[in-house]
């Protein structure tokens, strides 16, 4: 009866274990990190956009914090000559949605519908965590050069698996509207994969990232391996930062 009343919760409450848009409270207007590039609303989706070359990058940022709060990644972007759109989702940034795939996806799908009204020479999509399942969706939508992903994952039910072993979590894959199945949104993907992952992360374990890029059937893929990172850390290690320029 404890197995499945545990359970139950779990699918009840699930959302919001997934999505944590207010762990840092930031309105997506008001981030000076960001005041040298346009603020943009494209069909109801927010984001950071600069237009400095003929090659453009867009993040998709992972389940906590804002946009706003990766304003660190702009300058490798910058120096490496690409223009970049910094995606807001919907639920976030002083948004008072409740996020969850559906509103995520629809994010991407805005996003797609901006992009082709520019004429960039390649499109490659930088994610993290969660990120990487609202990238692997906007891949089905048009055609993408370049995927760049920190600490993803095969499917978002499989992580949770590893995380609570004991409890049934067939419920979850049958029930919820939340996985985020990368594998299999990513079956038609041609072009070439990155991965980055912190060998000791404990919020995306290092096999769920692993997994992903051992079962993507791409010729040109690459696994990289940050000794001694863990999930919130692995950009304070130098190796991260050299893997993300090399491959820009």
């Amino acid at each position: 009866m404890v197995y499945l009343v545990v359970g139950a919760l779990i699918l009840i409450f699930h959302r919001s274990m997934i999505y944590h848009p207010n762990l840092i409270k930031r309105n997506f207007y008001d981030c000076p990190a960001f005041d040298d590039s346009e603020k943009i609303n494209t069909n109801g989706t927010r984001a950071y956009y600069k237009h400095t070359g003929n090659r453009i990058v867009v993040v998709y940022n992972g389940n906590a914090g804002s946009a706003c709060d990766r304003s660190h990644l702009k300058n490798v972007f910058e120096e490496n000559e690409y223009s970049y759109l910094f995606v807001e989702y919907a639920g976030y940034g002083g948004d008072d949605k409740k996020p969850s795939r559906e509103l995520l996806f629809r994010d991407a799908e805005n996003i797609v519908s901006f992009l082709k009204t520019k004429n960039y020479t390649q499109t490659l999509l930088f994610a993290e965590s969660i990120g990487s399942g609202v990238a692997s969706y906007h891949a089905t939508l048009m055609p993408v050069d370049r995927m760049l992903f920190i600490a993803p994952f095969d499917s978002l039910v499989n992580v949770a698996k590893t995380k609570f072993p004991v409890f049934p979590m067939f419920l979850l894959e049958k029930l919820s509207k939340e996985n985020y199945d990368n594998l299999a949104l990513l079956g038609d993907y041609t072009g070439d994969l990155r991965i980055i992952h912190g060998a000791k992360d404990n919020v995306i374990p290092f096999k769920h990232g692993k997994a992903l890029f051992e079962n993507i059937n791409i010729p040109n893929k690459e696994f990289i391996i940050i000794d001694g990172a863990g999930h919130n850390d692995i950009y304070d290690f130098e190796k991260t930062w050299k893997s993300i320029s090399d491959f820009l």
